[in-house]
């Protein structure tokens, strides 16, 4: 018997070391193939759900910067507004009020065009004392209907222009308003554009 035990145990020692696979070995052998293969199929599905998974990230993130991006340009788009209507009711001055004419929202035309021929020999003012009105914009009068002038004199006067030299947006608005000429006692309305400037 133990004859049998040193032969079983010397077969077994010798199969191992010379590189004779034994039944055990073998079956070992296929399970290990099998499950080397199951493995590599399910590190390929995690690898196809990760880049799947990191897609649909960079889609979401996309989709969120553009909507980020939007409802940004939309708020500044708001508040240009917003600064524009501002200007609009600043922009009637004191300088340029109708005396004599009682009407709400009413511009002297003969004070408006001393008030233009001022700013354009005083460049000056427009940079110092009405800059802190107006800012970067645009303020211009156009005539729409004056009583007793024939459509050739409609006229348009400058009140206020101030341009920046790099601007990335610009909104206008138009206000409907009253005119009164003190020289011919005659009154009408036109509409004020308001440019601004971001």
């Amino acid at each position: 018997m133990r004859l049998r035990r040193q032969t079983h145990a010397h077969y077994f020692t010798r199969g191992r070391c010379w590189g004779f696979p034994t039944r055990k070995d073998e079956r070992m052998m296929k399970a290990g193939i099998v499950s080397d293969k199951r493995a590599q199929e399910r590190m390929l599905e995690t690898v196809m759900i990760l880049v799947v998974f990191f897609f649909m990230l960079g889609i979401g993130l996309v989709m969120y910067a553009r909507f980020r991006l939007s409802s940004s340009m939309q708020l500044r788009e708001e508040v240009l507004n917003e600064k524009a209507v501002r200007i609009s009711q600043t922009a009637f001055l004191p300088e340029l009020e109708c005396s004599s004419y009682n009407a709400e929202d009413c511009i002297d035309t003969l004070k408006m065009t001393a008030f233009e021929g001022m700013l354009a020999s005083h460049p000056g003012y427009v940079n110092t004392y009405y800059f802190d009105y107006f800012f970067y914009s645009n303020i211009t009068v156009q005539s729409v209907y004056m009583q007793g002038l024939q459509g050739s004199d409609k006229r348009s006067w400058i009140i206020y222009q101030r341009t920046p030299e790099r601007w990335s947006s610009r909104t206008s608005i138009r206000v409907p308003i009253a005119l009164y000429d003190p020289v011919q006692k005659t009154s009408g309305f036109g509409v004020m554009r308001v440019e601004v400037y971001d």
